[in-house]
């Protein structure tokens, strides 16, 4: 993260929100790509907008806390306790096209409190603020030329699986997603290059991505 950057969560409702069931209708997250004055988290914009808690209807001037704060437990967002409880309890197979967008843009803001906390660490650590690390599945080693892609990568306890439709290729007005052999292993690649878990036939964890026909890990981009 070269410059300083927004570090609101919002979401463009009127062009995320999808029905997953009549008693579920999400979003997902977006950055905000304002610069915000030294010193400060949030653009003079994102300053002015209401939280979510203060809105009974969900709009595309909202923002759902920080983003390096966890998603708000009760917010109608990909990712949230609310979304993950509702899934579960009515056993909601969300559409591919609009889960791979979803969790591209969760990535995404991750990434990018990641280099905040990143680059304050040394400040946050001295003021006993640096909040731990979360565990993720991550490379136990680097990878080796002769290694296969996925066979570095450590297993961990499931809480959670998302379930997505198990065609070949997906495609959609926005982009596709196949699946593709990468050091002797099938994953998932859309057409962002973002390479996600096969999990038998679903879509499953964000691994990385290819840049320029190499695979780099989430932890490395």
């Amino acid at each position: 993260m070269e410059k300083n950057q927004c570090l609101a969560r919002l979401c463009h409702w009127s062009k995320t929100k999808e029905d997953l069931h009549p008693r579920l209708r999400v979003g997902y997250i977006r950055l905000c790509e304002n610069e915000p004055e030294e010193g400060n988290m949030l653009c003079e914009q994102c300053k002015q907008k209401k939280s979510f808690d203060e809105v009974k209807v969900p709009t595309n001037s909202v923002v759902y806390g920080l983003l390096t704060e966890p998603i708000p437990d009760t917010a109608k967002l990909y990712g949230s306790i609310f979304y993950k409880k509702m899934v579960e309890l009515y056993d909601i197979t969300p559409p591919s096209s609009w889960l791979i967008r979803a969790k591209e843009a969760h990535e995404l803001g991750e990434e990018r409190a990641r280099q905040w906390f990143k680059l304050h660490e040394e400040e946050l650590e001295e003021g006993g603020k640096m909040p731990p690390k979360k565990t993720v599945s991550k490379a136990s080693a680097p990878l080796p030329k002769s290694q296969t892609l996925l066979k570095t990568f450590t297993t961990i306890k499931t809480i959670y699986v998302e379930k997505a439709e198990q065609p070949k290729q997906l495609p959609t007005e926005q982009q596709g997603i196949w699946k593709q052999e990468l050091g002797g292993e099938l994953c998932w690649v859309s057409e962002s290059n973002h390479v996600f878990l096969d999990n038998e036939g679903d879509i499953g964890e964000f691994l990385g991505k290819l840049v320029d026909g190499k695979f780099v890990t989430k932890e490395e981009l």
